[in-house]
């Protein structure tokens, strides 16, 4: 071609086979297609370039591609953006994770109360509290000999010191009564005392009612059939009173005479 001196024929820098005016033919040449020559087929150049055409005369696809000058520029690229990406993803869940934290507000803490573990104590309630359970003390001193009377009328035994028995724990049971309702009790849950007022007042007329029980029988008692008396009988609506309102004390006293370290009673201590 003319101006273009490398591809002259029959020689220069890219002189071909004699003649021919192509680098790609056999014999001779910087591009020789078999064998010798700089750049024969079996030492294909990697740069600066290819050639503009192949064998046949047919433009080469490859001529206008540039190659680096170095493989190593590119892989230090690449190598180079994965670590600023890396490093920018470090940054990024840093941040977020700073900031979720940052946000993050504890959890209040419950306080303590001090009164729910030590419950306060009224003074003029334990001074009032103290005061019955003095009289508490007192209540249970019959029920020994109450009981036993009971079983010597069930059978006919010393009828006469059997009345005499109940007669004295009926006469305690409103003693009680009397004291009970001389105590100061403001500071006392009031259905507490009403409770023990019912139960000591019933338990009094129960005990008079077994003294008539006791005296009914004087004059004739039968074995195995006390019980049968009508007398007897009207024991009932008193004394199961009696045990009700004992029932409802306890439950109101016990807890109280735990916070206060007084005793403590079941209904039949009553």
């Amino acid at each position: 071609m003319p101006g273009i001196p490398a591809y002259g024929s029959g020689g220069g820098q890219w002189g071909g086979g004699p003649g021919t005016g192509d680098p790609w033919v056999q014999g001779g040449g910087q591009f020789q297609q078999n064998g010798g020559g700089q750049w024969g087929q079996n030492s294909w150049p990697q740069q600066p370039g290819r050639p503009a055409r192949r064998p046949g005369g047919k433009p080469n696809p490859l001529a206008n591609l540039q190659l680096p000058k170095s493989p190593v520029v590119p892989a230090i690229g690449v190598a180079a953006l994965i670590i600023v990406v890396a490093a920018g993803i470090a940054v990024m869940r840093g941040n977020g994770s700073s900031q979720q934290a940052g946000n993050t507000t504890p959890a209040p803490s419950t306080p303590t109360s001090s009164a729910a573990a030590s419950p306060t104590t009224n003074p003029q309630e334990q001074q009032q509290a103290s005061q019955l359970n003095r009289l508490l003390s007192e209540s249970g001193g019959d029920r020994g000999d109450v009981n036993r009377a009971y079983l010597a009328v069930m059978a006919c035994k010393a009828l006469p010191a059997d009345q005499g028995v109940f007669a004295k724990a009926a006469s305690n049971r409103q003693n009680l009564v009397t004291q009970l309702q001389s105590l100061s009790t403001s500071a006392l849950n009031p259905a507490m005392i009403q409770a023990l007022n019912g139960a000591w007042t019933a338990s009094a007329q129960a005990d008079s009612d077994y003294a008539n029980w006791a005296a009914s029988l004087t004059h004739g008692c039968k074995k195995g059939q006390a019980n049968k008396s009508p007398v007897f009988k009207a024991s009932f609506g008193p004394d199961g009173t009696a045990t009700t309102d004992k029932q409802k004390f306890t439950q109101l006293w016990n807890p109280l005479a735990g916070k206060d370290g007084l005793n403590t009673y079941q209904p039949g201590d009553l």
